[in-house]
C-alpha cells in the first residue's frame, strides 16, 4: 500500500510539472516593470518602519509585564511560604517562642518592603501591600 502511495504522489507531481510548464510556456516572455514609483516606495517604507516600531514596543511592553509577573511571583512565594511555616508551626505547638514569631515578621515585614520596592519600580498602586502590612500589626 505505501509502494502504491509513493507512485501516486510521483505521478501526481509529474503532472502537476507538465501542467505548470504548459502554462508557462504560453506566454513568450513575462513582462517586468522596471520602473520605481518613488511615493509609493517611500510611503511602503514607512508603514514598514512604523509597523516594525508597533511591534517592538508591544514586544518591550510584553517583556516588562512578564519579568514583573516573574518577580512579584517569586516574591509573593517567599511571603506566603513563610507565613506557612508560621502558621503550621503554631498549629503544631499551639504556642510559639517569642524569638522565632519576632524573627519570622521580621523576615515577613523585609519581604514585603522587597514586593513594594518592585511595585514603586514599575509605577504600581501599592496600597494592597500597605494594607498587609497594617493587618500585621494589627
Amino acid at each position: 500500500m505505501k509502494r502504491g502511495s509513493n507512485i501516486f504522489i510521483v505521478l501526481l507531481s509529474f503532472f502537476g510539472g507538465s501542467l505548470i510548464t504548459y502554462f508557462t510556456l504560453q506566454f513568450s516572455y513575462f513582462k517586468i516593470n522596471s520602473e520605481v514609483n518613488v511615493v509609493e516606495t517611500l510611503l511602503s517604507v514607512i508603514t514598514a518602519l512604523i509597523g516594525l516600531y508597533i511591534a517592538i514596543s508591544i514586544q518591550k511592553k510584553n517583556n516588562r509585564n512578564q519579568s514583573l509577573h516573574s518577580i512579584v511571583q517569586t516574591k509573593m512565594d517567599n511571603v506566603w511560604n513563610e507565613f506557612s511555616a508560621f502558621d503550621h508551626r503554631l498549629y503544631n505547638q499551639n504556642t510559639i517562642q517569642l524569638k522565632i514569631a519576632t524573627k519570622t515578621f521580621k523576615s515577613l515585614y523585609q519581604e514585603l518592603n522587597n514586593i513594594k520596592i518592585v511595585f514603586r519600580t514599575f509605577n504600581i498602586n501599592h496600597t494592597c501591600i500597605d494594607v498587609l502590612e497594617q493587618s500585621m500589626e494589627d
